[in-house]
């Protein structure tokens, strides 16, 4: 009797096999499409049937043939694959490194007894859950230093297929520094700008990103030489600016210098005394001139805007001279209540500008400057002892700096600061 068909079932499916006369042997093609990892057994077990002209059919299988069990393996890697954070600069000494290892649908899977993770070549704790395919990691760590630091993380499948992870972070925690050399402690002046320099720098995430600000208006990013240094020329408006120096470094983290410039008027002149006159004798005005009018700071005029502008002036200096640890020794004389703001509509009488004086004069007396004497009243307030009464506060303000950054011994100047 001849032997009429031969064939296998591999995973449920049959496959007839075809006589090769060269090889004398039953041939056919199967196609695995998973891994057998996850078979039992780790196999896929076979069964072959073989039938003969007179209808017998014979079968065997795994269970009586260890030839008959199949091993599939894979050869795809697993992946691993960062979620967060995002390489680069951490602004925390103490983040949480969370990546997936996963392994394709049908494959061996991955071998979680094979993850490893190191910190700057040291094991590190991790922590695992399971998602689809595979696993999410997190790496919690804490008490970095500032500065660079690499992950790294390996893991293999169940049939020996490795794949690798490498994370480079810098840590930065420290904001950049900011200091400033000019200008030093003289901030009331009567220029109609100032020059601002420093140094911004930080060690760990450069380059630096230093923007200064007037009044909150952003003058421009400041080019920094390779030292940090940088120098900017800024016009002052009249009256109070407050600058706003900011650096940034490459972390993102900022650092923030704030403080004010106080311009004065003291170079008022008959002229402007004039031209205020020439527009107010005017029966009608321009548009212009109406413009101007209602929009500009007469210097022929002491309005509102110079009270407020030489109030702000004396609260600052009167806080400064009393300031703890203060080596002048100024006694606190200056009011401790007192009207600070004015409005255009306001009226300001007899004993107001009596007091408005007096604060003058106890700041004048204060420390020993070549100043002009305070106005006596300011009735018929001539435009000189309009100029006379900022030049005090700005006279003050730079002996004040002078004998602050002066060097003292036994109560005197060293002669060389002299």
């Amino acid at each position: 009797m001849a032997i009429s068909q031969v064939r296998v079932n591999f995973n449920g499916q049959w496959c007839t096999l075809a006589y090769n006369s060269e090889t004398q042997r039953y041939e056919g093609h199967i196609t695995p499409t998973a891994s057998s990892h996850g078979q039992s057994g780790g196999y896929y077990g076979l069964t072959v049937e073989a039938s003969n002209d007179s209808g017998a059919v014979s079968t065997v299988d795994s269970s009586i043939s260890k030839a008959l069990r199949l091993v599939v393996k894979e050869v795809t890697e697993p992946e691993i694959t960062l979620v967060s954070p995002p390489q680069g600069y951490l602004t925390t000494n103490a983040p949480s490194i969370v990546f997936t290892v996963t392994d394709e649908a049908g494959g061996s899977g991955v071998d979680l007894a094979t993850l490893s993770v190191f910190l700057d070549g040291n094991p590190a704790l991790y922590s695992t859950e399971p998602i689809a395919n595979g696993y999410r990691v997190t790496c919690a760590l804490s008490g970095l230093d500032d500065g660079p630091h690499t992950i790294t993380a390996a893991v293999s499948d169940h049939d020996g297929n490795q794949a690798d992870l490498s994370l480079f972070y810098t840590v930065d925690t420290t904001p950049p520094m900011i200091q400033i050399m000019s200008p030093n402690a003289h901030r009331i002046i009567d220029d109609d700008a100032v020059l601002i320099s420093g140094t911004a720098l930080d060690a760990t995430a450069p380059p630096v990103t230093v923007h200064i600000f007037r009044d909150g208006e952003d003058l421009g990013e400041i080019s920094l030489s390779a030292s940090g240094a940088f120098l900017k020329v800024v016009p002052l408006a009249v009256g109070v600016n407050e600058i706003t120096i900011t650096a940034a470094d490459g972390a993102g983290l900022v650092s923030t210098e704030i403080f004010r410039i106080y311009r004065m008027v003291t170079d008022r002149m008959q002229a402007d005394v004039d031209e205020l006159a020439e527009l107010l004798a005017k029966v009608s005005l321009t548009g212009a001139e109406l413009h101007r009018l209602a929009n500009t700071h007469f210097r022929g005029a002491y309005d509102f805007t110079d009270l407020n502008r030489v109030t702000a002036a004396m609260e600052y200096l009167n806080e400064l001279l009393t300031a703890e640890g203060n080596q002048i020794g100024y006694v606190p004389i200056y009011p401790e209540e007192g009207r600070t703001t004015w409005l255009e509509d306001d009226t300001f009488v007899k004993h107001m500008a009596a007091e408005y004086l007096s604060n003058v004069e106890r700041l004048r007396d204060a420390i020993p400057a070549d100043v002009p004497k305070t106005p006596a009243d300011m009735g018929d307030m001539h435009y000189e002892e309009a100029n006379d009464i900022e030049k005090i506060l700005v006279g003050i303000d730079a002996v004040h700096q002078y004998l602050e950054t002066s060097q003292w011994y036994a109560g005197e100047i060293y002669c060389s600061e002299v």
